[in-house]
């Protein structure tokens, strides 16, 4: 590779030429010779069961320096110090708990992403949100104020305000009319205002090619209805890219601009939905809205998301209705547009300001219009759990307990069905409700062909009882199988972690997270500029028997067997794009999954010495350094030897 390339074009380089290579070995990559050695053939084994782990012997930051000072008879070494300043619970103000635009967190990850919903809900804790409030009703938060929420009509809407904003919300719950434009002075406008802003919008537009439909979106209400204004794809449907002066036209005659990825070009809030992923335990993306004054962008409905609406900049009216009906409360898919007749009376009707937020359960109907006394308004929406339901989870496992009910010893489910069963079961011979009539009132009597329909049917009914609980009692065998695919899924749509600097020194694959976006040549959502990151790939690389390490970040990767292979997915090579690109498993052999499942079950502020890794036999240390070396590589493995005396955490004393 040319070395007059930036460091940043060369892992973009890297990254697009592993997509490309065909699929990796059974074993994961490594190109140098003793580890095709260590790689001898092994038996396969008939038990696709991991083999027990014992306990490893794992060091926390301060054992580790306690350790690294007793130098174990070795002679002695400078002092080993934590990369992190503290692991404690930063200061109350909410400014400190999460700041997504600043790169330079002086916190352990863990923290950050508890914090980081604490920040959004705050002064509403986040264990009170999810147990009283998430996915039941509507949450409006327009105070700071580190004061206890108020609560008014729990049922229906949530509102945390400061006391003296109480009287301001009245909801149809109580039996009356919402009040009209509930205008509020926000206590903090500039609570959201680092995560984005208007002339970042339009610079986004000038600097990158965002394409219509896929990137963009330009969409006005005329009448009620919802008009959008992209140009469609070219003849061969390639999107086309969208132009300022068209985009800025069109805005300033009074339409919306929705950026549909946001995060692909915007660092904080890519920083920000990463986080956020961590703390929701689902994926989360984010749409952007730019609406000038006076303007509605889209006609009333609902969405098959959960939905924190977070008002950056300016003033927008919202008005909120609650499900039609119990089939659209928590919905699977989103409405078409409602005509406003349609929709009711609204349960709320307030205008954010500048530092509020409106959390929303999917179902909810909403429509928003930027105020006449604003000048534009800019939000952005964040969305949770799409496809993250009990049924997506039974859509996974019920066809998997089927076909493994219909392969078992047993034959029930081979069977054939009962000869004439379409004579009496279906739609046209239900009599059950007749019958049910028949017995309440004790006349007219059956005859003899009610009599024979209802035993038949009856019978059916008992019969497809029994096979259907012999499928359940399968499905409750692979429930982790279908929990492991779940989680894959979850891997595969997640955005890429937005890893700390703390977190980038001592780690594999020396970037924090480098999109490989070709419009990116400056590298603006790698989250940092590029002499900021540590150069990790200079010095001695090798790792030892004695070398320090642990999984960068808890949640990234995942083991799982598969035809007698433990196999490991993470997250680390994600685009910012959604599904765009495909995971990449590493192939082990079934013994090396205790040494792995120890790697990712040691999280900071812990560490594991690679000699300590759990991996029969135990004085196989070749095996424990390659598996080390092949997620080292991979980015996702943190590596310390400063207590062994050399310079920088990423420094390794020898070996692979």
């Amino acid at each position: 590779m040319d070395s007059g390339q930036s460091r940043a074009a060369q892992r973009r380089a890297k990254k697009k030429a592993k997509r490309s290579a065909p699929p990796p070995p059974p074993i994961a990559t490594a190109d140098d010779v003793s580890r095709e050695k260590k790689r001898k053939k092994k038996k396969r084994k008939e038990d696709t069961t991991l083999p027990p782990s014992p306990s490893p012997s794992r060091l926390d930051d301060s054992a580790a320096t306690a350790s690294s000072e007793s130098g174990n008879g070795s002679e002695s070494h400078d002092e080993w110090e934590p990369p992190y300043e503290s692991f404690e619970e930063p200061p109350l103000h909410p400014l400190e708990y999460f700041h997504p635009r600043n790169a330079q967190h002086d916190i352990a990850y863990p923290s950050m992403s508890r914090n980081a919903m604490r920040w959004l809900l705050f002064p509403l804790s986040p264990e009170k949100f999810f147990s009283s409030d998430f996915e039941k009703h509507p949450v409006l938060i327009t105070s700071r104020k580190d004061s206890p929420p108020k609560v008014i009509d729990s049922a229906v809407v949530n509102f945390v305000t400061s006391e003296d904003r109480t009287a301001s919300f009245i909801n149809q719950a109580a039996g009356k009319k919402a009040e009209k434009k509930a205008d509020l002075p926000s206590a903090d406008a500039d609570y959201f205002s680092s995560i984005i802003s208007k002339e970042e919008v339009f610079s986004f537009l000038a600097r990158y090619s965002l394409k219509y439909g896929e990137e963009i979106n330009v969409t006005n209400v005329v009448d009620g209805k919802r008009r959008t204004l992209d140009i469609l794809p070219k003849k061969d449907g390639e999107a086309v890219v969208a132009e300022l002066n068209d985009v800025k036209a069109n805005y300033e005659s009074g339409c919306s601009i929705r950026l549909l990825c946001p995060q692909k070009y915007s660092t904080s809030t890519y920083r920000l939905l990463s986080t956020l992923e961590k703390s929701m335990d689902c994926m989360v993306g984010a749409n952007l809205y730019l609406t000038p004054r006076g303007s509605q962008g889209f006609a009333p409905h609902y969405d098959d998301v959960d939905v924190f609406v977070m008002q950056i900049e300016g003033g927008k009216r919202w008005r909120v209705y609650p499900p039609r009906c119990k089939e659209e409360t928590l919905p699977r898919a989103s409405s078409s547009d409602f005509d406003v007749n349609d929709v009711g009376t609204p349960v709320l009707d307030v205008v954010l300001k500048a530092g509020d937020l409106l959390y929303l359960p999917r179902g909810w109907v909403h429509q928003a219009v930027t105020t006449p006394d604003e000048k534009h308004s800019l939000h952005l929406t964040v969305s949770a759990m799409y496809g993250w339901s009990w049924a997506d989870f039974m859509e996974v496992l019920m066809p998997e307990a089927l076909k493994s009910a219909a392969m078992a010893s047993s034959t029930s489910l081979r069977e054939g069905l009962p000869r004439n069963f379409m004579g009496y079961m279906g739609i046209v011979n239900n009599n059950d409700d007749a019958i049910a009539a028949i017995e309440k009132d004790g006349a007219p009597a059956f005859n003899d062909y009610e009599y024979e329909l209802k035993r038949d049917r009856d019978a059916f009914k008992e019969l497809a009882k029994k096979k259907i609980a012999r499928i359940a009692n399968s499905a409750m065998n692979l429930i982790d199988a279908a929990s492991d695919e779940l989680a894959l899924k979850f891997l595969s749509e997640r955005l890429p972690p937005a890893f700390t600097p703390f977190e980038c020194v001592g780690k594999g694959d020396s970037n924090d997270i480098d999109d490989d976006d070709d419009n990116n040549d400056d590298d603006v959502s790698g989250g940092r500029a590029e002499e900021d990151i540590p150069d990790l790939n200079t010095g001695d690389t090798n790792i030892y028997l004695s070398s320090r390490i642990r999984l960068v970040r808890d949640g990234i990767a995942r083991l799982i067997v598969e035809d007698d292979k433990a196999v490991l997915y993470h997250c680390a090579d994600n685009s910012k794009t959604f599904r765009e690109n495909p995971l990449s498993p590493l192939e082990f052999e079934l013994d090396d999954a205790p040494a792995i499942e120890a790697i990712l079950t040691t999280l900071s502020p812990q560490w594991i010495e690679v000699q300590h890794l759990p991996h029969p036999p135990a004085e196989d240390g070749d095996d424990k350094i390659a598996i080390a070396k092949v997620l080292f590589d991979e980015g996702i493995l943190m590596v310390n030897n400063s207590h062994l005396g050399l310079k920088g955490v990423n420094a390794m004393d020898g070996g692979m």
